[in-house]
């Protein structure tokens, strides 16, 4: 989904509190802008514990504006201390940005192919990871990295009298929120043990994202690309407007979770993408069939989102990284080998720290699980925020552009190195 639908559904789900018809007049403020992207807001390459202050004020101002005190709390926790170094580690940093474990990202892209298959409903996986964020942020530390099992259990605060006898949430006294979805009670009951769902597990994220699925699918057919219906599917979780537009506000930054395990794609339908453009020897790359399938793929998954603009591939790029030496002895660039391609336009303007849409790409690329097909082990760009995440640099050579690379064998030192590895 390209970011304006993010607004037009913030719009719906006020329009719906109201009792009015959602009016989109294409003003407001995008997706990406409400939600700033931890490195959305960095204006220039100053360091990242400058840039963070700056951003992070950004995101309290519209939080507040937006989706209230929630929200707040949601996106400033935890933020200065993951980012304090280059050398934070992964799992602080992706957690700082929102990241998505890749066990959980695997239970939204499931949840949601699944209520495609057997419900005839059209839900962007994107969604169920917001509603996962602003409840639990994922599962947080509790999520087993393996079995996506919360441990401890996620128990919220308490919603009133008891509807399960203490079924799901294990207080017989009275509901509360239960899981990494934090769903309630009557959620849990509504989809219960039987076909097609088989539920066991409420601290499962596969369980409690696929329940939730079919409690925004109301169990059939629906299409929620449909802002409106977006907004009332919603409803059904919890029935507060600030909730549903924090988690619309949240969205937008999930919206590559769409294609990432989409495997990859011919050269032909990229160069064929309307939000494709491409500078003549890149093109010339393309069509010689030397560029790296996933790559193309990954850059396929970003002109569906963004209209992006790639200059460089492998003709016109160095042999050698910068820095490394010159001939055998050096350390190849994956350009070299057709792994590697500059974005040098998002949205018809140049990459640089004020893009605010190039921002929102290396944002979206940097909360996709390690090892999800579209997120490259390599993401050179203006955006300093990012650096503490694993693959992700600025340096002098990359502040007008965006570098993207994938792994695979090169030459470093003159010895044979897998950057898989």
């Amino acid at each position: 989904m390209a970011a304006g639908f993010w607004a037009k559904a913030a719009r719906a789900v006020w329009s719906l509190a109201s009792g009015s018809a959602a009016h989109d007049d294409g003003k407001g403020t995008s997706a990406g802008g409400v939600i700033a992207n931890v490195a959305g807001l960095v204006v220039s390459a100053v360091g990242a514990k400058a840039a963070l202050v700056g951003v992070g004020i950004g995101l309290v101002a519209v939080a507040a504006v937006v989706v209230g005190v929630g929200l707040i709390l949601l996106v400033t926790m935890g933020v200065g201390a993951a980012f304090a170094g280059a050398g934070a580690d992964e799992a602080e940093a992706l957690a700082a940005v929102k990241g998505v474990p890749r066990v959980a990202a695997q239970a939204y892209v499931t949840a949601s192919r699944a209520a495609a298959a057997e419900l005839e409903c059209v839900l962007d996986p994107a969604v169920l990871a917001a509603v996962g964020a602003v409840q639990s942020g994922h599962g947080g530390l509790q999520l087993d990295s393996v079995s996506g099992v919360a441990h401890p259990a996620i128990y919220g605060p308490s919603l009133g009298a008891d509807t399960d006898q203490g079924l799901w949430d294990g207080d017989p006294e009275g509901d509360r929120t239960v899981g990494p979805m934090l769903l309630p009670p009557p959620v849990w009951n509504r989809w219960p043990n039987g076909d097609p769902l088989s539920i066991s597990n409420p601290q499962s994220m596969s369980d409690a994202a696929r329940v939730a699925a079919w409690q925004l699918c109301s169990g059939g057919p629906a299409d929620l690309t449909d802002t409106a219906t977006l907004a009332a599917a919603l409803s059904q979780i919890n029935p507060a407007v600030e909730w549903a537009a924090s988690v619309v506000a949240s969205a937008g930054r999930y919206r590559l979770l769409t294609y990432a395990w989409g495997g990859t794609r011919d050269p032909a339908e990229l160069l064929d993408h309307p939000g494709f453009s491409v500078s003549d020897q890149a093109r010339a790359d393309l069509e010689a069939g030397i560029v790296s399938p996933r790559l193309v793929g990954i850059l396929w998954a970003l002109a569906s989102t963004w209209d992006i603009r790639v200059g460089v591939i492998q003709s016109g790029h160095s042999r050698c990284v910068a820095g490394t030496g010159t001939g055998d002895s050096c350390t190849e660039s994956h350009h070299w080998y057709g792994r590697g391609a500059d974005i040098m336009a998002v949205a018809g303007s140049p990459v640089s720290s004020n893009n605010r849409e190039a921002a929102e790409l290396v944002g979206a690329l940097s909360v996709l699980p390690a090892g999800s097909g579209i997120r490259p082990e390599e993401v050179g760009s203006p955006f300093v925020a990012f650096n503490p995440l694993r693959g992700f640099f600025t340096d002098y050579q990359h502040l007008g552009h965006i570098h993207l690379a994938v792994c695979g064998e090169r030459r470093s030192g003159g010895d044979l190195e897998d950057t898989c590895t």
